[in-house]
C-alpha cells in the first residue's frame, strides 16, 4: 500500500482526503488489536478506530502531521487499546453496586402522602356515622375507645361492631372505585358535554341487563354498600338488605326477575321483582352505587323492572315499599307515577310506606 506524504497532504489535500486514504490501514490495525485483547477486557474495534481518527485530526489541526503515517497509526492503535483496558478495569457494572433503599426516597414519600389523602377522601364519602367514626380512629392523637364514644355520643360497646361494618363498607367502596387502566397504564378519561374531562366511570356507557347466577356475589356486595345509609337513617343495622344471605340472592336470581346495571365489568346497580297470584308486580331492593347516584340510573332500573314484569310475568299493577324517612326514594317513586296506599312494619321493625301504580299508567321519571 502506498501512503500519502503527510506534509503534502497537509498542504495540498483536505483532512477528509487523508482520512479516506488511511481508512483501510486504521480498520485493519484496530481489528487486529481487538482480537489480540480478546482474552482480556473487551475492546470494540470501532471504538479504537474512532479514537485514532480523533488523535490524527487533532495533530492535523495543530499542523503537526506524523512523519511516518503507517508507524504512527500502529502505535496510536496500541496506545488507545491500553487506555481502553485501563478504563475497563476501573469500571464496575451497576448490578454489583449497592443501591439506596427506594422506600426512603422522595417518590415513596409522595406516594404514601397520596394514598393517605385518597383514604381520607374515601372515608369522607362513607354514609352516616361511619365517616365520623373512622376519622376519629385515624386521628393523630390516637384516642381511646372511651374518648371516641364520648365524642360521638355512642356506647363504647357498639364501637367494635360498627367499626367492622364501616371498614367493610370502605373496602367495598375502594374496590369499586378502581378504574381499569387504559393504554400504557394511563387512567381512562373522556370529555364531557361541557368540554371538561371526567374519569371513565362517568364516560363509559352503563348497560342494564338481566342478572345471572355469577352476579349474585357482586349484587350482595353492592346491596350491603348502598343500604348503609338506610341503616344509619333508622338506627338499625339489621335491616333486611344487610342480613340477606348469598344463597338467598342466588335463589331470587333463579326465580325472580333481577336486573343489574353494568359499568364495564362492574355491577353498579340492581333491582328485582316478581308477580304474585293476583298479577301484582312487586319491586324491591332497588339500589345504585353511591358514586353514580343523581344521573338517572335508579329511574332506568325501575323502568327495566316494570317492563320485564309486564312483558314476561303479565303484571297488571306495580307495588313497592320504602322506609317512611327515605325522602329521596319517595320522591323517585312519586315522579315515576306511584302513589302511597298504606303503611306496614317490616320484619326488621322499620315502618314502610306502600306505593302502587297501575301497569298501564304512563311513566314520568326525571332522574334518580
Amino acid at each position: 500500500m502506498t501512503l500519502p506524504d503527510p506534509a503534502a497532504a497537509a498542504s495540498t489535500a483536505t483532512s477528509a482526503a487523508v482520512v479516506h486514504a488511511l481508512r483501510p490501514l486504521v480498520h485493519a490495525e484496530a481489528a487486529a488489536e481487538a482480537t489480540t485483547c480478546a482474552t482480556g477486557a473487551a475492546i470494540e474495534p470501532a471504538d479504537l478506530e474512532q479514537a485514532v481518527w480523533l488523535r490524527l485530526l487533532e495533530r492535523l489541526a495543530r499542523g503537526r502531521p506524523p512523519a511516518d503515517t503507517g508507524r504512527w497509526v500502529r502505535e496510536t492503535v496500541r496506545a488507545e487499546a491500553r487506555r481502553a483496558r485501563r478504563t475497563a478495569r476501573r469500571e464496575h457494572p451497576y448490578r454489583d453496586a449497592a443501591f439506596a433503599d427506594p422506600s426512603d426516597g422522595p417518590e415513596r414519600t409522595a406516594l404514601d402522602a397520596e394514598e393517605r389523602r385518597a383514604l381520607r377522601a374515601a372515608i369522607g364519602r362513607l354514609p352516616g356515622r361511619c365517616a365520623r367514626l373512622l376519622a376519629a380512629l385515624l386521628a393523630p392523637e390516637d384516642p381511646t375507645y372511651r374518648e371516641i364514644a364520648g365524642k360521638l355520643g355512642m356506647s363504647q360497646g357498639s364501637l367494635g361492631p360498627i367499626r367492622s361494618r364501616c371498614l367493610g363498607c370502605l373496602r367495598r367502596m375502594l374496590a369499586a372505585e378502581v378504574v381499569a387502566p387504559g393504554p400504557r397504564g394511563r387512567e381512562r378519561e373522556t370529555t364531557g358535554g361541557s368540554g371538561g374531562r371526567r374519569h371513565a366511570h362517568m364516560g363509559m356507557s352503563v348497560i342494564i341487563s338481566a342478572a345471572t347466577a355469577q352476579d349474585a356475589e357482586e349484587i350482595l356486595k353492592l346491596q350491603y354498600l348502598c343500604f348503609q345509609g338506610e341503616a344509619e337513617l333508622y338506627g338499625n343495622y339489621r335491616i333486611d338488605p344487610l342480613v340477606q344471605t348469598l344463597d338467598s340472592v342466588r335463589a331470587e336470581i333463579a326465580t325472580q326477575l333481577v336486573f343489574v346495571a353494568r359499568l364495564g365489568d362492574e355491577v353498579v346497580g340492581s333491582v328485582r321483582g316478581f308477580t304474585d297470584e293476583d298479577g301484582t308486580g312487586r319491586i324491591g331492593r332497588l339500589c345504585v352505587h353511591p358514586r353514580l347516584r343523581g344521573h338517572g340510573l335508579g329511574a332506568r332500573l325501575l323502568r327495566a323492572a316494570e317492563s320485564g314484569l309486564v312483558d314476561e310475568r303479565s303484571a297488571t299493577r306495580f307495588l313497592l315499599c320504602t322506609g317512611h324517612r327515605s325522602e329521596n326514594n319517595l320522591r323517585l317513586y312519586q315522579r315515576a307515577g306511584y302513589a302511597a296506599v298504606g303503611n306496614e312494619t317490616g320484619r326488621d321493625g322499620v315502618r314502610m310506606v306502600l306505593l302502587e301504580k297501575d301497569a298501564t299508567a304512563p311513566v314520568y321519571v326525571a332522574s334518580a
